[in-house]
């Protein structure tokens, strides 16, 4: 209980079934023929006790008119025909959060309100009730949003089916004739929990590999030993690599042609596309920009929005693509792009090979060593 948790979970349920009662039109109908419409009058809605408007309808101070509804809360309880996962909660869907998480399951509530309707004229009565019949037929459904995720939350809104009639038997002469219809609703809403979100997608896995004579049970005197001529280091990542295309040379006239893409997490793939390196290489109508990570904070200063060419492909396994050709105007290059949750593979960076000097610092050979590269880390050549 030390700990603050508000999601102005009530706040917002009452404001949308407000909503969704407001704004009710009546009309003032000619006495003789009861179709002729004379007026069209607002019916006001109050969140206030039924009590309190009575005062304040006599209190001739307050302005308050009939007819008029007033909403309020009698009760709030726990429904446990909608808990589940009480314990574990849920994980969240990459499509609602790319950085993915999981959150606490919220405590399922029945909210009871309870409506009043005052009006003066039985015909102003049998005109709001037959709206409620009609659009409560028995349940409306409320959206909202979820207040971590952002994303839709749908409640029922279930009228009783009962309307009770009050009607003025006694009342005295200078008392004004009025009219009570109550009512009753259930509101099926959540009460939240705070979200710590601890867990996340994990998009890369440094290792590094260090040859020792011994093995210490000390970070520190381990970490020390690290050294670029003794460490080996690699990295797991999420995103897709794409390391080799067969062929890498094509002439104008191959569009509608295929190429073959290895590389590795095909798995994890959301598309394919491809930029021109060269310019004029596809036409300008054909590309699109892609914006891919304006959810996360990380990803979307490492890969900014880019404008490329959406492409047809097929996933054969998690190392094999084939790539449909778009239509070519221009010889040239152009780069091929594989994104996904974890970010953005491109041929001509995974394709590239680290490859150690193996000559001395400092002589002519080490000064002139050129590693050996694939032919496509400049990307696929048009003829």
């Amino acid at each position: 209980m030390r700990e603050y948790t508000y999601h102005r979970e009530i706040r917002t349920l009452l404001a949308q079934v407000l909503n969704a009662l407001d704004h009710l039109v009546i009309k003032r109908l000619d006495e003789l023929d009861e179709t002729t419409n004379t007026d069209n009058i607002a019916v006001s809605l109050m969140y206030s006790p039924k009590q309190r408007v009575l005062f304040d309808i006599v209190n001739k101070s307050q302005h308050i008119k009939v007819p008029c509804m007033a909403l309020t809360m009698s009760s709030i309880a726990y429904d446990p025909k909608r808990a589940f996962n009480k314990i574990e909660g849920f994980t969240v869907a990459p499509i609602y959060k790319p950085d993915g998480g999981d959150f606490p399951q919220p405590v399922p509530v029945d909210i009871t309100l309870n409506l009043s309707i005052l009006a003066r004229y039985q015909r102003d009565i049998d005109q709001i009730l037959t709206c409620i019949f009609a659009n409560f037929f028995p349940y409306i459904i409320l959206s909202y949003e979820h207040p971590d995720l952002k994303h839709e939350v749908r409640c029922k809104l279930e009228w009783n089916k009962t309307i009770n009639l009050q009607y003025p038997n006694d009342i005295t002469a200078n008392t004004s004739y009025r009219l009570i219809a109550d009512t009753t609703f259930t509101l099926q809403g959540w009460i939240y929990r705070n979200a710590y979100n601890d867990s996340g997608i994990i998009h890369n896995i440094p290792i590094s590999f260090t040859a020792v004579s011994a093995l210490y049970d000390d970070y520190d005197a381990m970490k020390s030993l690290e050294a670029p001529e003794m460490t080996d280091y690699l990295t797991v990542s999420g995103k897709p690599y794409l390391k080799d295309v067969t062929p890498y040379q094509v002439t104008i006239n191959d569009t509608g042609k295929t190429l073959l893409i290895k590389g590795n997490m095909f798995d994890y793939l959301s598309g394919v596309c491809l930029s021109g390196l060269s310019p004029d290489v596809f036409p300008l109508t054909t590309y699109q920009n892609f914006d891919l990570f304006t959810d996360s904070h990380r990803l979307s200063s490492v890969y900014p929005a880019f404008d490329a060419v959406s492409v047809r492909y097929i996933k054969m396994d998690n190392n094999t693509l084939i790539l449909t050709i778009p239509k070519i105007e221009n010889s040239g290059y152009f780069e091929i792009m594989g994104y996904g949750l974890a970010g953005i593979g491109k041929l001509t960076e995974d394709s590239t090979r680290t490859t150690l000097n193996p000559y001395a610092t400092g002589s002519p050979e080490y000064n002139n060593f050129t590693p050996m590269q694939f032919p496509y880390v400049s990307g696929v050549h048009i003829f």
